[in-house]
């Protein structure tokens, strides 16, 4: 396999066939991409034995297709046969495949489509999409940049036909990070939020038409499909091979009271299922908000809130003494006080984030009022830049 590339969007391509529709997608440079549909899809033989290359795949199919197609799309695939092409060694250069995962004949089958400008294929299945996946992997090791920007485009344009397909834009995140393709993965999360559908989650135990089955702390238990642990989580899909290639059931149980409680895990799916975040966040208060962000490690985000305190102070009569226990905050302090925090607080915020907070604070006067709030956000953030 050959190193990732990261697509050039502004590139042009296009695809043309007869008695097609035709699309226009605007690109980030201001080109266009045409994108051909045509009403039937005509697969390629490439049984032409008068064609100049002949492609052998890991699976035993030949494939002859014409050598200046190949040269143009795939260079990375001749290079193994330059000496015969530059000098004219042969009037039929072969090339054997043995990669039994990607050169198999019908990843070959679709990328030499591809090269041929061929209709992007139409795929409503999981399976296919992961079939596509493949598609994209070879033309990467074979240095296909041409192709994986059709791939792109076209990825861009079903994003934007509005598909009813639940499936499609969490298929489109997995491909266009195969990519390295950042934009497309972000277009294809943004599309995701647009739907309110659970698909995938049930908290019934008795439900078995998902994949795996994970079982929070308290014992409450989601059934998941493979494709979003797999898309989501490393550790998990690690954890579900083990699970699945020892003969045990398919399901993961998990122990930690806080963090793998179900309303945790609930919400954490409903995430990887393409769900907007719950509305209890829109009265998030400026001290809540800096603690969540601090956590996301967002710099930016912990100075907004900083910023907005005002005199945002814990509430109550009592000031600070021995009597304090530290499982407490201190009461008619600002919550930017570092002093004022609970233990519980000191501990979950990191202690970069803390330290650099307590350093900003040093020549505020407490409780630290409106007028010093965006000095110590400044501060916060040079000293977090250093970090």
């Amino acid at each position: 396999m050959g190193p990732k590339r990261q697509l050039n969007l502004s590139a042009e391509s296009s695809a043309t066939g007869s008695g097609s529709g035709h699309t226009q997608l605007m690109r980030s440079a201001g080109t266009t991409t045409s994108i051909t549909t045509p009403a039937v899809q005509v697969r390629r033989q490439y049984n032409d034995s008068s064609a100049g290359l002949r492609i052998v795949s890991s699976d035993g199919k030949t494939f002859y297709v014409d050598l200046e197609i190949v040269r143009a799309a795939g260079n990375r695939l001749l290079e193994r046969q330059r000496i015969k092409i530059e000098e004219g060694h042969a009037d039929v250069i072969e090339i054997i495949l043995h990669n039994e995962e990607l050169e198999r004949s019908d990843v070959v089958l679709d990328l030499l489509n591809l090269y041929y400008r061929d209709p992007f294929p139409h795929f409503n299945s999981w399976d296919k999409m992961m079939h596509l996946r493949q598609v994209i992997r070879l033309a990467q090791s074979l240095d296909s940049q041409a192709t994986l920007d059709t791939i792109s485009a076209t990825l861009q344009l079903r994003l934007l036909e509005n598909r009813d397909d639940r499936n499609w834009p969490f298929g489109t995140f997995v491909l266009s990070s195969t990519m390295d393709n950042m934009q497309l993965c972000s277009a294809a999360i943004s599309k995701a939020r647009d739907l309110s559908w659970r698909a995938g989650l049930n908290p019934n135990p008795d439900d078995q038409t998902a994949s795996f089955r994970l079982i929070s702390s308290n014992d409450v238990a989601f059934y998941v499909d493979r494709a979003y642990i797999a898309g989501h989580s490393r550790v998990l899909n690690d954890m579900l091979k083990v699970s699945t290639g020892s003969g045990s059931s398919p399901e993961l149980r998990f122990a930690d009271l806080e963090l793998e409680h179900s309303s945790v895990l609930e919400l954490l799916l409903d995430l990887w299922h393409g769900l907007p975040l719950p509305d209890i966040f829109e009265h998030l208060f400026p001290f809540p908000a800096f603690r969540l962000l601090a956590t996301l490690e967002d710099v930016q985000g912990c100075a907004i809130a900083i910023r907005n305190a005002s005199n945002w102070h814990w509430l109550g009569q009592s000031d600070l003494g021995a009597s304090t226990p530290l499982d407490s905050f201190v009461q008619k302090w600002s919550a930017f006080d570092v002093a004022s925090w609970s233990m519980k607080d000191f501990r979950n915020i990191p202690q970069h984030f803390t330290l650099a907070l307590m350093r900003a604070t040093i020549a505020a006067k407490r409780p630290l009022w409106k007028d010093t709030d965006w000095k110590t956000a400044d501060r916060v953030k040079d000293s977090k830049a250093d970090h």
